[in-house]
């Protein structure tokens, strides 16, 4: 999620970003997550699509574990211009 921080809007902007899969094709991350079970401890991505991410923003990722347990961290607030 990308947070508008002067007005709190929040955007999904998952499929703006992608990676590689096993076999080096370039995929987005929610395509890499449907059709991937083993993942690696660390995973690079890529910004592709900029058009919907506001000039100064806070990221928000969240991964649910298989035990239910989520993990969320966000990143210190952003700014393209």
């Amino acid at each position: 999620m990308a947070t508008d921080t002067k007005t709190q809007k929040m955007t999904d902007v998952t499929d703006n970003f992608i990676t590689y899969n096993y076999d080096g094709e370039q995929v987005t991350v929610s395509e890499l997550f449907l059709n991937t079970t083993d993942w690696y401890d660390e995973t690079p991505l890529d910004i592709t699509v900029y058009d919907n991410i506001p000039d100064s923003s806070i990221f928000t990722v969240k991964i649910t574990l298989e035990s239910g347990k989520e993990l969320i961290n966000q990143t210190q607030e952003i700014n393209f211009k």
